[in-house]
């Protein structure tokens, strides 16, 4: 209604031919009320529970020249090199792939839970970009040279996404990732049991599919595999950097020698797995399956798991620098679900070294088969 009575106001200012400058005075108002409006929404941004209720649409995205829009997201056949750039658009109708010409390559789905701040949307695209970006550096650093290609999929039906079914997953799909995400992994929402289902509907038919999960991605696949996923009883968050001691197969599967014990990963979380998923717990897991935990924190008891050829998950983010951890944090404090002293605290060490490299190349490993001796 604003804009509409500044826009007859325009019309008539140019009726009456007013000057040029009262012009400007005006459309300068308009633009300064679009830019209060657009901080009223963000400040809506919910990043902890309750979740969000209302979906959003894109922001505008410029990145690399490989990614490309997709018939299908869920196939790579298809796909030809060109340069692209996104379009504001709801999250299901943007289907997107970043492509890789290497003759030897991984190609993984990417089911985003979340949307990035929109600082980051708009300087370097979604979560599945930031991810796809970071495992191709991976790759480049691997011997010899490993190709990724990634689809991305938003899942979250409550904001216009859409979780595929098994029969959308074609037979050039190696490896599911799923992001991070602020809805509680715990909770049963609609649209997280229908994701739970899509888990055990492609754990049990395509055996040849590797997972991944991170924060909430971690927990949501443990939780479909038997786990317990709670919020801290304490309230406390696990923010920013901090370290994770490594198990034995954590050092493996790192490539670290024994006398490096520990990493250190961003975190953003609340909640945690309370127990690794277990043949007892689960109809999906062979009673001689091997389930691993390769880290855990002074906050959060199992930071990672690992099954032979199934499942690699970490609780920290791989994908996290400073700004995204900055903008995270502001995220969360504007919600109220962190306090301004917590996050300043935790805003401190956002710039500290990580491992979130070293954890990518680990898991590119295990989609690759390298690993597969670790049992």
């Amino acid at each position: 209604m604003v804009h509409e009575a500044l826009g007859e106001a325009a019309a008539s200012l140019v009726s009456q031919k007013n000057s040029f400058f009262e012009l400007l005075r005006l459309f300068l108002t308009m633009y300064k009320h679009t830019r209060v409006i657009a901080s009223v929404q963000k400040s809506y941004r919910q990043t902890s529970f309750p979740p969000r209720r209302f979906p959003r649409p894109r922001m505008r995205t410029t990145i690399s020249s490989n990614l490309v829009p997709s018939q299908s997201l869920l196939s790579f056949s298809s796909h030809q090199f060109s340069t692209s750039t996104a379009k504001m658009v709801p999250p299901i109708a943007q289907n997107r792939t970043l492509l890789s010409n290497h003759p030897d390559k991984v190609r993984m789905l990417v089911l985003e839970t979340d949307e990035t701040h929109p600082d980051t949307q708009e300087e370097t695209g979604s979560f599945g970009v930031v991810l796809g970006e970071l495992l191709k550096k991976a790759g480049d650093e691997h011997d010899p040279q490993l190709g990724i290609e990634t689809a991305m999929q938003y899942v979250v039906e409550p904001e216009g996404g859409k979780i595929p079914t098994l029969e959308e997953i074609q037979d050039d799909v190696h490896a599911i990732l799923i992001t991070g995400s602020c809805w509680d992994a715990h909770g049963d929402n609609p649209w997280i049991l229908k994701l739970m289902q899509f888990i055990r509907d492609v754990w049990q038919n395509r055996p040849d599919i590797r997972f991944t999960g991170i924060c909430f991605g971690h927990q949501i696949l443990c939780r479909t595999l038997g786990s317990t996923v709670k919020p801290k009883k304490n309230g406390e968050w696990e923010l920013s950097h901090h370290p994770i001691q490594l198990t034995k197969i954590g050092r493996e599967l790192f490539n670290l020698p024994e006398t490096e014990t520990k990493i250190h990963l961003h975190q953003m979380h609340l909640d945690h797995v309370v127990n690794p998923p277990s043949p007892e717990a689960t109809d999906l897991l062979p009673k001689d399956t091997k389930v691993h935990v390769w880290g855990t924190s002074d906050h959060t008891g199992v930071q990672g798991v690992y099954i032979r050829k199934r499942l690699f998950t970490t609780q920290g983010h791989m994908e996290f620098d400073e700004k995204l951890v900055k903008r995270q944090l502001e995220m969360r404090v504007e919600s109220g679900s962190v306090s301004k002293e917590a996050a300043d605290e935790a805003a401190e060490r956002a710039d500290w070294m990580h491992d979130g490299l070293v954890v990518a190349k680990a898991v590119l490993r295990f989609f690759h088969g390298d690993d597969d001796q670790y049992d």
